[in-house]
């Protein structure tokens, strides 16, 4: 994933939350339960491609320096354009899917529960507020999500 181009990458994770994140949320039960190795897959994918953005944007303001003015300035719009659609489609698309998702996989007992709430815990620390504004209809999972971030920290810290 790393090899990819910024718009390849966007492109991928699209494809994956159209592909295979929908409709498993549509699925019934018994397909579902059935599709939990693609799911993990795909989380793992999604969260990867949360923990390479977040760290291209640090790694954007790092490398403010650059032989060609003019390319570096066109670099970093690019890449502010790119993180923006990103961004959106994360919020609008990917996440109410992975809400709908972790609620059926809670109650049928599947263990991808988990992997889907890594991944909305890795978009929450990549994109903060905005992802809490999507998680106000259910606030008890955004607090789940915030202990488990500040649990995780604690544990790295250590």
């Amino acid at each position: 994933l790393a090899a990819l181009s910024p718009e390849r990458r966007g492109e991928a994770t699209a494809r994956l939350a159209k592909d295979v994140l929908g409709p498993a949320a549509d699925a019934p039960d018994a397909a579902l339960a059935k599709m939990d190795g693609r799911l993990a897959d795909a989380l793992r994918i999604l969260r990867a491609d949360l923990r390479l953005r977040k760290g291209a944007r640090a790694k954007d303001r790092a490398d403010d320096d650059a032989d060609d003015p003019a390319a570096a300035a066109l670099d970093k719009a690019r890449g502010r354009l790119l993180g923006r659609a990103s961004k959106k489609h994360l919020l609008e698309q990917v996440l109410p899917t992975l809400l709908a998702l972790r609620h059926r996989l809670r109650a049928l007992r599947l263990g991808v529960a988990a992997d889907v709430e890594a991944t909305l815990a890795e978009a929450l620390r990549a994109h903060g507020a905005a992802v809490d504004a999507v998680l106000a209809n259910d606030p008890m999972l955004a607090r789940e999500l915030r202990y488990d971030l500040k649990r995780a920290r604690t544990a790295q810290a250590c």
